[in-house]
Formats: C-alpha cells, sequence, structure tokens
C-alpha cells in the first residue's frame, strides 16, 4: 500500500525548458450544464506561476515562454477541477477550453472547527505530513484551514484529505503565496508517509525591503541546493562531480540513452516533443542511492546513512526521462525513500524557479 512506502510523492506531470519565444494559451471556461460563462475561474499551468482568471465572459488568455509538457488546470469554488495535458512549443498559440461541472459538497458530513478535537488532531498530522516539520514549515501557514476536512479508513491507518476550494498557503520562507488544487492525499499519521497528486500555483510576494529580498533568496538557494531537482540537473548537464554529488554504489548505474525507437515506444503521442526537450536515462540498478557531499570517515565508511537518498525506479524499462531544468517527465516513474523523502511541501520550488 502507498502510504506505507517512504517517501512522498508531489505527481504535476510538467516539464519545462525556457525560450526565448513566448507562447499565448487562450479559451473560455463554462458550466457543462447551463453553458453559462464561469468568471474568475482560475486557469494556469500547474506547479508554476504562471496562469491568470477568467474575466466575466468566461474568457482567459495569457503567455508563457515555457516550452515543453504541462498540466494545464481550470478551478473555481463550487466546481470540480479540470486538468489536461499540453505541449506548449515555443511561438504558438494554444486555444483550450474547458467545461466545469459543478460539485457536490461533502462538508455538512462534518463540523470543521477548532473545537471539534478529531477535527484539530487530524489538522495537526496533515501539516505535518504535506508541510514538514523543519524551518521552512514553521514559517508556512494554511490561511484557509477551515476548507479542509478528513476521512479516516475503515482501519484507522490512513487519513484522506479533502477541500472544496484551493488551499490558500502563505510561505514567509521562501517568499510564495501558493493556492493548491488537492486530487488525492492519503498519508499513514503513525509513520508520517504517505503520497500526494496536488495541482499548485506560486504568485510571487512582494518584499517590504532588501534584507527580505536576500532573505528569501538565501532561503531558495539553502532548499535547492542537494534537493532531487538539483541532482537530475546536474545530472543532464554532466555536473554531477562538480556539484558535489555522489551516486552509489556507483556512477555507472544510470547511463545516457539515445534510444529514440524506446521513447516511441513508450510515448506515442509525446515522443517528438520529448526528444527535443528531454534527456533520457536507462538505470542498471533499480535501487540506488544519491548523497550530496557525502562524508567518509578515515577508513571510507559512510559517515552518516541519513543523507543518503534512495531513488527506486518505477517503470519495468528502468527508464527516465528529464530536462534541462532538472524536472521529471513522469514523476510516478520515480519513488523517493531516505533524505530526499523528508523534503514536505514548504520547501518546495515553483518550476520557474531559476537558481
Amino acid at each position: 500500500m502507498y502510504a506505507k512506502l517512504f517517501f512522498y510523492l508531489f505527481c504535476v506531470l510538467s516539464a519545462t525548458q525556457l525560450q526565448a519565444q513566448k507562447t499565448t494559451i487562450f479559451g473560455k471556461i463554462i458550466d457543462k450544464e447551463t453553458k453559462q460563462p464561469i468568471s474568475g475561474a482560475n486557469v494556469y499551468l500547474s506547479d508554476t506561476m504562471v496562469g491568470t482568471s477568467a474575466d466575466e465572459n468566461g474568457n482567459y488568455s495569457f503567455s508563457t515562454n515555457f516550452n515543453g509538457t504541462f498540466l494545464l488546470v481550470a478551478t473555481f469554488v463550487g466546481y470540480r477541477t479540470k486538468k489536461r495535458i499540453i505541449e506548449i512549443s515555443y511561438d504558438s498559440v494554444l486555444i483550450e477550453n474547458f467545461e466545469l461541472n459543478a460539485s457536490i459538497s461533502k462538508l455538512d458530513e462534518i463540523v470543521v472547527t477548532a473545537s471539534n478535537k478529531e477535527w484539530r488532531r487530524n489538522y495537526d498530522l496533515f501539516k505535518k505530513f504535506f508541510l514538514g516539520d523543519d524551518e521552512f514549515a514553521q514559517q508556512t501557514f494554511i490561511e484557509n484551514p477551515e476548507s479542509i476536512y478528513f476521512k479516516r479508513s475503515n482501519d484507522k491507518k490512513t487519513i484522506s484529505v479533502y477541500s472544496e476550494e484551493r488551499i490558500f498557503m502563505s510561505n514567509y520562507a521562501l517568499g510564495y503565496q501558493v493556492r493548491v488544487a488537492l486530487d488525492n492525499v492519503v498519508f499513514d499519521p503513525f509513520d508520517n508517509t504517505g503520497v500526494y497528486l496536488i495541482y499548485p500555483h506560486f504568485t510571487q510576494m512582494e518584499s517590504s525591503s532588501r534584507k527580505q529580498n536576500r532573505t528569501w533568496k538565501r532561503n531558495r538557494t539553502k532548499g535547492y541546493i542537494g534537493s532531487s531537482r538539483h541532482f537530475f540537473k546536474s545530472l543532464v548537464s554532466d555536473k554531477v562531480k562538480t556539484n558535489q554529488f555522489t551516486i552509489l554504489p556507483n556512477r555507472n548505474v544510470i547511463k545516457k540513452t539515445d534510444n529514440i525507437d524506446l521513447i516511441k515506444s513508450l510515448y506515442p503521442e509525446h515522443w517528438g516533443s520529448i526528444i527535443g526537450n528531454y534527456s533520457s536515462y536507462l538505470v542498471s540498478d533499480i535501487n540506488m542511492s544519491i548523497s550530496h557531499r557525502l562524508d567518509l570517515d578515515y577508513i571510507g565508511n559512510i559517515v552518516d546513512h541519513n543523507q543518503l537518498s534512495n531513488l527506486e525506479i518505477k517503470n519495468r524499462h528502468y527508464l527516465i526521462l528529464i530536462n534541462n531544468q532538472g524536472i521529471l517527465y513522469d514523476p510516478q516513474s520515480v519513488q523517493f525513500l531516505g533524505k530526499w523523502s523528508l523534503d514536505r511541501f514548504a520547501k518546495h520550488l515553483p518550476l520557474d524557479y531559476n537558481p
């Protein structure tokens, strides 16, 4: 059962490569039943700062200089969130219309208030699982906790998390406000493991001083250095050793491949975009470990095994696809255990972040 795996999965299907030319995405958002426009509906590229809101006629339009495969999300209070995979090519135009279904509220099933002791206990457990309990989590606040409700499994071993609207968070450590649409969030409160499928949209906070800017820059760098994205970007740029990463049992367990036929067979609809935007790697050992600034004793033994991050490749071809920004084409192809599994959403940076 996935809640027993020692990892967390931030599952957004998105991968990017910055280009000089802009792409325009526009369309209309309407109620599926009434066909009336949904004014104020939000449309955005998941896990980025790119997006907009629909006008009074339900029309929206925005431009981006990203290129690659993304998840385009449309959401509004009282409606079910819709998302679709899109391929963005530089200097092009995409028309993406949405018909949203009205959602059936489940909030009557539980009283969501701070005086509800069970809700408060579940909420505290959720924050620890989702945000973490480090210095970043301590400076990250959920602004609308009353929108969240919980359901325990029959055996009481897992908790599922729901919300009728996007969760709104302020991360004062990194300088972002984030609105997150929940799709599937389930965790084990006993060992703090689980999985979440979410669609976040970031907005950069306005700084009040140069000192604040320096703090945010320092914290973003701290969150990035040694992270999985830092490692994957180092791998693509052939700077694994330069950036002080160590691959165990040895560097040869992951090798670049140009097997176009394999990519075509696995991704028949998107292989053209993949070849143009991603590097492909074959992993010979499905259980490999990564360390950043590995510390060894005088006889060459690892001093602290807690500094190791383990990668498990979850597809039968042992193939992973990574773009130049260190983003996986398919995040579900890899599971993290060890150190990286402890990095929760309070440390997560948008794809727009460029160190």
